[in-house]
């Protein structure tokens, strides 16, 4: 979600990441989710100085919460998420309310589906299902599925039979079919069909590398450089190097190269073989992820 100026399109962003500013009308103000940078909420546009002139995009508890007062004034609601659950001194008596019927509607983060027993909770809602789906991640489609069956199965968890309501924009979606069907093989059996065609993992091995630094030039560089000295030999795919998804995060830039491998071929040894003598600035980083589960 972000907030922008609906008068000159300015958007709020953070100057550590290259990630929009989350609002937090409860705390006041503007936060990064990754660094922890914030900014005061204030009503006047820092770019055209107009008043009263921002808007909310996308999606996010509170937005859901204002909706939901709206339609249901009278209900006993709660706001369920990760920041509150850490913050939180009494999580025990957060669920306790919960389990004693002393709160109606649960408005929750991906954390409501983490292990809690709701006894009472008898219908779910899943809204914008399909925003897992998108970001360029090999597994999206593999974890959505996981998530959306983990909050589904808070429902009617008590003998009494729950209901599951999935707002999404696009039905014919294989992984939103999928979950309309008590047998939960026929996904995984399409997602294997889908990773053996693409040669991906766990037909084929991934390793993502992630070069880093506060120099935005020595970065791209290193990467270059890195990119020069991977020998292009048989059983062994390069990609890239290219800007990270989020490309920078707490002020350093981010390259990415990722190698797709035989499972049979020695990747750890050709690393080592084409790394070991590359020398790099002494501020320029690289980590290296075998069978990597985030493409962040």
């Amino acid at each position: 979600p972000l907030t922008l100026c609906k008068s000159c399109g300015y958007r709020f962003r953070c100057k550590n990441c290259s990630t929009w500013l989350v609002e937090h009308k409860s705390d006041k103000k503007r936060l990064c989710h990754h660094c922890g940078y914030f900014e005061k909420i204030t009503n006047i546009c820092p770019d055209c100085n107009q008043e009263d002139c921002f808007v909310a995009c996308g999606p996010g508890v509170e937005r859901l919460e204002e909706e939901i007062k709206m339609l249901f004034p009278s209900a006993r609601i709660l706001v369920l998420t990760r920041e509150i659950v850490s913050e939180s001194k009494n999580v025990g008596e957060i669920i306790d309310k919960i389990s004693n019927y002393e709160i109606d509607i649960i408005i929750g983060t991906q954390i409501t589906a983490k292990g809690f027993h709701f006894p009472l909770l008898k219908l779910v809602g899943v809204i914008d299902a399909d925003l897992g789906l998108e970001g360029g991640d090999l597994r999206s489609s593999e974890k959505t599925f996981q998530l959306l069956n983990q909050v589904g199965g808070r429902s009617g968890r008590e003998g009494e039979q729950g209901k599951v309501i999935i707002q999404t924009y696009n039905p014919s979606n294989s992984i939103i079919k999928a979950l309309t069907n008590p047998e939960t093989t026929c996904f995984y059996s399409l997602e294997q069909k889908i990773r053996k065609t693409f040669n991906m993992p766990p037909y084929y091995r991934l390793v993502s590398l992630i070069i880093h630094g506060l120099n935005e030039n020595l970065v791209k560089k290193s990467a270059l450089d890195i990119f020069m000295v991977s020998k292009k030999i048989q059983g062994v795919e390069i990609m890239g190097p290219a800007p990270a998804i989020l490309y920078k995060i707490r002020g350093r830039y981010r390259y990415r190269i990722l190698y797709k491998a035989e499972k049979k071929f020695d990747i750890q040894n050709y690393l080592k073989n084409n790394l070991n003598n590359l020398k790099l600035h002494h501020t320029v980083k690289v980590k290296i992820d075998f069978d990597p589960i985030n493409f962040l």
